[in-house]
């Protein structure tokens, strides 16, 4: 008997990756739910039973129907658990990478603790298993439609993960495989960030496991400055990336985002979802990480968080996005959107009904439905900041 099971009973497999295999498990030590399931046998073995009466069957079937009740409510209340179980060395394809990648998924989820990222129960002094809680709500991938076409749900639920991550990537530490499927859902909806296996500790003093050549996270979901490379030193920007794609996948319904086509007509969400309020804040959000070039992407966590923040402030008061390229949905029709007519160029102005005075410019928008108008000042030839910044 496997350490684990003198204290662990086996329900059911989850999945089998790299690393080992995954059950849905509940402890031994709970009688409750141990004499339960030995209730229910009886019962199966009474209903089958031809010498019962049919009164008898009758009295089993209502105690059946009760335990059925009882272990459901057992598995919406999180009353079981994961148990990870790292392969044997002859089943797996690197047993010493193997094992000192579940050490360090062990000791990262012991280091951090944060509600949004997923905690030990019990680990194993060997490092050949470790129980987790099992989320019956499955993971964020099984959850897609939770969140399409609605920008301030999904930053609001991605949020506090994002901040989990911020943790993270100030102790050095960098998730390198953060996807909807390693996002769990908790009773209260809460995204829970698990599966630490390909952890990478930024500091000298602990070792980074890539070898030559080997992509280091789920090609969908890793940035393209990464494929095919050597790691010599993985960066937060890694996750960041990660985090905007899994943005993108939250709003857009769909699996997978193809590697940085946000912006794409097929892809892009202010397309997907036009006249959604706000949707436009979540393609300004992808500029800064679902990007090719490392250098073009936020450098750590907090950037990104500090976008959510800046965005649901927006939302919050009803704020609006102005920049150039940026198309806006006319504020009283909300049916047609604000075309530039005139730029600060004095003709065009005056051709307006305007009379700029002094170094004074405007630029002027009209909704292309009812016609509202819409005015910005301008100083001489230096815009204000957001027409500098986009």
């Amino acid at each position: 008997m496997s350490s684990y099971e003198y204290r662990w009973e086996v329900v059911q497999e989850l999945g089998e990756g790299g690393q080992g295999k995954a059950f849905r498990a509940y402890a031994r030590r709970d009688y409750d739910k141990w004499l339960l399931l030995q209730k229910l046998e009886g019962t199966i073995k009474a209903l089958n039973n031809p010498t019962r009466t049919t009164e008898e069957k009758t009295d089993h079937f209502i105690l059946f129907e009760e335990i059925v009740k009882n272990i459901t409510k057992m598995e919406k209340s999180e009353t079981y658990y994961a148990l990870k179980v790292l392969h044997e060395p002859k089943d797996a394809r690197d047993p010493e990478k193997a094992t000192e990648r579940i050490r360090n998924e062990i000791r990262a989820m012991m280091e951090i603790t944060h509600p949004n990222l997923l905690p030990i129960i019990e680990v194993d002094p060997d490092y050949k298993w470790f129980v987790a809680p099992y989320y019956w709500k499955g993971t964020l991938a099984m959850n897609a439609h939770r969140f399409v076409g609605k920008p301030a749900v999904a930053l609001r639920a991605l949020r506090p993960l994002v901040e989990a991550v911020v943790l993270l990537h100030n102790e050095g530490i960098v998730h390198r495989d953060i996807k909807p499927q390693n996002i769990f859902l908790n009773s209260e909806d809460n995204l829970i960030l698990g599966d630490f296996g390909l952890v990478f500790f930024s500091d000298t003093n602990k070792t980074r496991l890539s070898g030559t050549f080997e992509n280091v996270g789920s090609r969908d979901w890793m940035p393209p400055w990464a494929v095919g490379m050597r790691i010599e030193n993985v960066k937060p920007s890694f996750d960041v990336f990660s985090l905007g794609k899994v943005l993108w996948s939250m709003i857009a319904g769909r699996a997978m985002l193809p590697f940085w086509y946000f912006d794409r007509e097929d892809y892009n969400l202010a397309i997907m979802f036009r006249g959604v309020p706000y949707i436009r804040l979540i393609n300004l959000i992808l500029r800064k990480c679902v990007v090719e070039h490392e250098t073009d992407c936020w450098n750590h966590a907090a950037f990104f968080l500090e976008a959510i923040d800046k965005a649901l402030f927006i939302i919050e008061t009803g704020g609006d996005i102005v920049g150039p390229g940026v198309t806006r949905l006319c504020k009283v029709c909300s049916v047609g959107t604000y075309q530039i007519h005139a730029d600060s160029d004095p003709t065009e102005v005056r051709n307006l009904g305007f009379t700029p005075s002094g170094n004074r410019g405007y630029r002027v928008f009209i909704c292309d439905y009812c016609g509202h108008v819409q005015l910005f000042l301008t100083v001489g030839e230096t815009p204000y900041r957001a027409w500098r910044d986009g």
